[in-house]
């Protein structure tokens, strides 16, 4: 009785799917994910050069304080931490990096472009304590 409507079914039957392989894309190695953070100024007392402490950041872990005793000191009149002098040699250089990396609230900072200071932080893994390496946004109130 319903075979006229068979035979358009069978009309519109589409024809055997053909799989064509596609390549795979080249290994790629993975980045780390750093989320936009707001960019804050330094803390006044800093001492002028690349590597700096945020200003109202420093929640007075003593982390940094302790990686590099002779760079960054404690502001006692405002529980917060400052570079009072910037590094000079390499293995100065070298605990000014450290410091940046065990910030809780990654408060230190780098933000020069020496290429090898750079390069120290990546191979670190510490990228996010670098203002040329991560994405900054200004604060909402500019």
């Amino acid at each position: 009785m319903f075979g006229w409507l068979w035979g358009i079914a069978e009309s519109l039957r589409l024809p055997p799917r053909i799989e064509v392989p596609v390549p795979a894309p080249p290994p790629m190695e993975p980045k780390p994910f750093v989320w936009p953070r707001e960019k804050l100024p330094p803390y006044p007392k800093n001492a002028p050069g690349d590597f700096y402490v945020e200003n109202e950041c420093c929640i007075a872990c003593e982390a940094p304080m302790r990686s590099a005793p002779d760079l960054i000191e404690h502001d006692d009149d405002s529980s917060h931490c400052y570079f009072k002098k910037q590094p000079q040699t390499s293995e100065e250089i070298e605990r000014a990096i450290e410091a940046c990396m065990v910030s809780c609230v990654e408060a230190v900072r780098y933000r020069g472009r020496d290429p090898a200071i750079l390069s120290r932080f990546v191979q670190l893994r510490a990228e996010s304590a670098c203002d040329a390496l991560v994405q900054r946004i200004r604060p909402l109130s500019e």
